[in-house]
């Protein structure tokens, strides 16, 4: 009868072991999503690019009103193996990264530019931000992000000044074939 209580005593402690080191070794992956939830339930903070702490209440949600935010998918649009988590909403909303065992919201107000999507190619996803709102002027900013690396920054700028309609990429000026040439690898128009 001792044996038998030693035996199931040892295994229950190597049960509770084995679930300890599951625990520790949980995935980025299934930590940063638990982070998301904490935030959407008002238990966990995230940061803007200006280091403020922001906070779910800070941001109107509601999925009936196309003038409040959404949540969305669950995507990795930085390529760092770890999904970020999609705002949809007002000017095509936002993503909440997890880095390090912290959220960060991005575009943070000094990126912002206007509507924000993403796009997957054959070498992982790109961010685009798009502003075609102004009469006379369209621009797109195209990232291709590493984690919190940025590897490409694009800049595609179309205005029309004066009935004179210049075409710009990287601030380089080019003819309107190459122009849309090279933005339609990204937008797939």
């Amino acid at each position: 009868m001792r044996k038998n209580i030693f035996l199931i005593v040892a295994c229950c402690l190597l049960l509770l072991n084995a679930c300890s080191i599951a625990e520790k070794e949980k995935s980025d992956e299934h930590k940063a999503e638990d982070l998301y939830k904490a935030f959407f339930h008002g238990e966990e903070c995230a940061y803007n690019s200006n280091g403020e702490k922001v906070y779910y209440s800070d941001y109107p949600f509601d999925d009936n009103d196309w003038n409040c935010y959404r949540i969305g998918g669950l995507i990795d649009v930085d390529n760092d193996d770890v999904n970020e988590q999609i705002i949809d909403g007002p000017m095509g909303g936002f993503y909440i990264d997890y880095v390090e065992g912290k959220l960060y919201i991005f575009p943070g107000s000094d990126d912002y530019v206007g509507e924000m999507t993403y796009v997957e190619k054959d070498d992982g996803y790109w961010i685009i931000f798009m502003d075609c709102t102004h009469t006379g002027r369209n621009y797109y900013r195209i990232i291709k992000k590493k984690g919190t690396d940025t590897e490409t920054d694009l800049s595609f700028l179309n205005s029309n000044d004066n009935d004179c309609e210049k075409f710009y990429i990287n601030n380089r000026e080019v003819l309107e074939e190459e122009f849309v040439k090279e933005l339609n690898l990204y937008l797939g128009y």
